[in-house]
């Protein structure tokens, strides 16, 4: 074994002997997230689809605050894998986001494509946030935030007369 994966383990060792959960860099697949140019072509083509993900997660961490981005980023991986998780926090964010997906879907303007490609822009976001917040709860605090001038600026454009694209835009 080399020297740096000595230190390696012995570091996974005493966080694991401190109780420290790895953070959600080094437990997500990075094959899932998306290239930069990849996240901003989504972002731009589909922002009510992405802020529907992100009002799902924030509502999820305003039910339960001990939600953590390490639980979100599993959620979004077995919903983009298609694959239920066993139970726990990230079975129920797994399962808000079906139920989310199920209901705008039954509207007619979402297909399961879209959607998968929502949840992972959503997990290369919380692959790039946490890793410069030092925090587990990085990207759900910069979701809720998000999500709480959003909801403002929603009301703002209703009171002003101003719409967002429809299904059929």
């Amino acid at each position: 074994m080399s020297t740096t994966e000595k230190k390696r383990q012995a570091i996974l060792k005493k966080q694991k002997k401190l109780g420290i959960r790895p953070r959600p860099e080094n437990a997500i697949s990075r094959k899932l997230c998306l290239t930069k140019s990849e996240r901003d072509r989504f972002t731009s083509e589909f922002p009510m689809e992405l802020l529907a993900v992100e009002t799902a997660l924030v509502n999820c961490y305003a039910e339960h605050p001990e939600l953590d981005d390490l639980t979100v980023a599993k959620a979004l991986q077995a919903g983009i894998e298609q694959k239920q998780p066993a139970g726990g926090l990230d079975r129920f964010v797994f399962d808000r986001l079906q139920a989310e997906f199920i209901t705008r879907s039954g509207i007619g303007y979402l297909e399961m494509t879209t959607w998968c490609d929502a949840q992972r822009a959503i997990l290369t976001s919380i692959y790039d946030v946490s890793k410069l917040s030092g925090g587990y709860q990085g990207y759900l605090n910069y979701a809720a935030e998000f999500v709480g001038r959003s909801k403002a600026s929603d009301r703002a454009s209703s009171r002003l007369g101003l719409g967002f694209r429809t299904a059929s835009a």
